[in-house]
């Protein structure tokens, strides 16, 4: 935490109290509560399909 000097550390409710050791390093650490009709894990699976299918079609770009 010291290296990126990060000064807050934000997570899901769900986590709640699993984060709490590094308020001894002086970060503030801040639970929000979760939206219930936002899924972190099928964001995931969208994002991968959608890479999946740029890959199958040819549309992604190279540098």
């Amino acid at each position: 935490m010291h290296e990126y000097h990060v000064d807050t550390f934000v997570m899901g409710d769900d986590w709640a109290g699993k984060f709490d050791f590094l308020k001894e390093e002086g970060v503030d650490v801040i639970y929000l509560p979760r939206t219930p009709e936002i899924s972190s894990s099928q964001i995931r699976q969208d994002l991968h399909e959608n890479q999946k299918a740029s890959i199958r079609g040819g549309s992604m770009r190279r540098n």
